[in-house]
C-alpha cells in the first residue's frame, strides 16, 4: 500500500484579484442582499 500524497499550502505570488471567484457585480449584489442581509437580522445595526 502506498503512502498518502502530502499536499503542501503555497502562497500565490500576488493577490487573487476580482476575477479569481468568476463572479459579476450584479452577482455579488443578489449575494450580499439576498444571503447575508437576512441572516444579519432586523436587529443588526448597520
Amino acid at each position: 500500500m502506498r503512502e498518502p500524497v502530502r499536499r503542501v499550502a503555497r502562497p500565490i505570488p500576488e493577490a487573487p484579484g476580482v476575477a479569481y471567484h468568476r463572479l459579476t457585480a450584479e452577482e455579488h449584489q443578489w449575494v450580499f442582499d439576498e444571503l447575508i442581509v437576512p441572516e444579519r437580522g432586523p436587529n443588526h445595526s448597520s
